[in-house]
């Protein structure tokens, strides 16, 4: 198997888990790059992503070599993260909002936080399950109505495929 059928596996485990606690997703994928576009956040986004890799001896710990050989083992960072549409922003577009729908506004915020929450543990619990070094969650937003955030782990040792090659 290679790196990306590694990541979409445990990914088609976290969309399932996280799906449990929520709306469905419209997006699930494995991001090409540094930075994910927020396309589809009234959808529901899931995706992981390559942050950081290095050698390691061992895992998270850098390694130098001291020879040319690169004979190291890579640590893969990834990141696995979650955006959703913010709820109750059409507060924003009423002139004089009442009382009252400020209240309704506070409580679809507060139901926004709580999914927030209940999407962190459900990636979280996957990747325990998995044996992954979990790192750290960051949250994601507000931003254009949309909010989610991101965990930041470590996957086992890799050795990098060459062209046409799967890795080990």
């Amino acid at each position: 198997m290679t790196i990306v059928d590694d990541l979409t596996e445990l990914l088609a485990d976290i969309e399932e888990e996280v799906e449990k606690c929520g709306p469905s997703l419209a997006l699930v994928f494995v991001n090409p790059g540094a930075e994910v576009a927020w396309d589809v956040c009234c959808g529901g986004q899931l995706w992981i992503r390559l942050t950081r890799q290095h050698p390691v001896n061992p895992l998270p710990s850098k390694a130098y070599s001291e020879s040319s050989e690169c004979s190291y083992l890579l640590g893969l960072q990834i990141a696995v993260g979650v955006i959703r549409c913010q709820t109750g922003l059409e507060i924003l577009d009423i002139p004089e909002p009442s009382p009252a729908q400020y209240v309704a506004f506070e409580g679809q915020l507060t139901a926004d936080a709580e999914q927030m929450l209940l999407d962190m543990s459900a990636i979280y619990r996957v990747l325990c399950a998995a044996g992954i070094m979990v790192d750290q969650w960051t949250p994601l937003g507000p931003k254009g109505g949309c909010y989610g955030g991101e965990w930041t782990a470590w996957l086992t040792e890799y050795n990098l495929p060459d062209c046409g090659e799967e890795s080990e």
